[in-house]
C-alpha cells in the first residue's frame, strides 16, 4: 500500500480526535474532507469539554493515509493562495473561488492593510472587476477544503487531499493532512479510547 511517508521514509502515523456518538466505530465527518494531524491536536479535538452532550465518547484514531496527489503541500502555511489556484486550475476558477470565499479573503491582513486599507473596493468582486490581481489574494485553507462542492471538483481533476499548517485550537503549530475519501484511511491499530482521569 503506498502510504504517505514521513521524512524518515516510513509511513507517517497520524491521528484524528473526535468527540462522537459511541456507535460511530470509524472517523466521522459531515464534510467530504477528513483531517488528521499529530497526537497532541487529536487529543484536544477528542476532549468532551464544552460539548453539548449529543456526542460524548472521546476517541483518537491512529491511521496511515494514502495521499498521492495533494492539491497543496505546504506544511508550514495555513493559507490557500489564489495564485496557486490560478496555476493549477486556471484564472476563471481562481476568480470564482476568490469571490465565493470573499468573506474569508476580506478577513486577512493582506486585504485589510495592504489591498484595501482605505476601503477603495466594495469587496473582492469589485477588486477583481477593477483589475486587481487574483494572485495577491489568499484565505485560510481549511475553509476551502470544508466545502463538499470544492472537494468534489478537485477529485474530478485527480487530486486526493491537501497538506497545510493547521488553524484550529491545538493544531495552529502543527501540520494537518486532509484526504478526500474514507478509502484513503487505514487504521494502524484498533481504535484508541481516551479515558478520563
Amino acid at each position: 500500500m503506498p502510504f504517505y511517508k514521513g521524512p524518515d521514509g516510513k509511513p507517517l502515523r497520524l491521528y484524528r480526535g473526535e468527540c462522537a456518538h459511541p456507535h460511530h466505530a470509524t472517523p466521522k465527518s459531515n464534510l467530504r474532507a477528513l483531517y488528521f494531524g499529530d497526537v497532541y491536536a487529536a487529543n484536544i479535538y477528542a476532549d468532551t469539554y464544552g460539548n453539548t452532550g449529543n456526542y460524548y465518547t472521546s476517541r483518537v484514531f491512529p491511521v496511515y493515509l494514502v495521499l498521492e496527489r495533494p492539491f497543496i503541500d505546504q506544511p508550514t502555511d495555513p493559507f490557500l493562495e489564489l495564485g496557486h489556484v490560478r496555476r493549477e486550475l486556471g484564472i476563471n476558477e481562481a476568480k470564482r473561488i476568490a469571490i465565493r470565499f470573499a468573506k474569508w479573503v476580506e478577513e486577512t491582513d493582506q486585504w485589510r492593510t495592504r489591498i484595501n486599507p482605505n476601503n477603495e473596493f466594495k469587496g473582492v468582486a469589485d477588486y477583481l472587476t477593477k483589475g486587481g490581481p487574483v494572485d495577491d489574494l489568499y484565505f485560510q485553507a481549511y475553509r476551502f477544503f470544508d466545502s463538499l462542492m470544492e472537494v468534489n471538483r478537485l477529485r474530478k481533476r485527480g487530486y486526493d487531499g491537501a497538506i497545510h499548517r493547521g488553524s484550529g485550537i491545538g493544531s495552529a503549530d502543527s501540520t494537518e493532512y486532509c484526504v478526500f475519501s474514507r478509502n484513503q484511511v487505514y487504521f494502524t491499530t484498533s481504535q484508541t479510547f481516551l479515558g478520563k482521569e
